[in-house]
């Protein structure tokens, strides 16, 4: 099961780098549980749902200017997928650059995300899935 999660994810991360609101929006409602949570890195909030996953990019750009979340690779990890990628952008008020890179472990029960936790290294999300 887990090669479709990964493809799945490939195609969330493809729609939103096209900046594809509306394909990204189809896939979220079709691949999160209706009790997914996402901790993200820098918010402090936890995110919920599908119709909750789009008030993390409002919040990021309210954050960062020019902000971007570029997906370099995505792992199959058996019980969990790991999404390795990339936020770049200015600080909104500061201007202060970020490259920060970012590990993001997912966990599926079946065809649906149920958790996603970011990190700020990959050693630490894969410590967090018992490697």
């Amino acid at each position: 099961m887990s090669q479709e999660n990964v493809e799945w994810l490939r195609k969330v991360s493809e729609a939103r780098a096209r900046d594809d609101t509306e394909a990204l929006e189809a896939l979220l409602r079709v691949g999160l549980a209706a009790v997914f949570e996402l901790k993200a890195l820098y918010a402090d909030r936890v995110y919920k749902r599908a119709g909750r996953m789009r008030g993390l990019r409002a919040d990021a750009l309210e954050t960062w200017a020019d902000y971007r979340f570029e997906t370099e690779d995505i792992v199959d990890l058996g019980k969990y997928v790991l999404v390795l990628a990339r936020i770049t952008g200015r600080g909104a008020a500061s201007g202060v650059p970020i490259n920060q890179p970012v590990a993001v472990l997912v966990a599926f029960e079946g065809e649906k995300a149920i958790w996603a936790k970011s990190f700020v290294s990959t050693n630490d999300a894969l410590e967090a899935a018992g490697f």
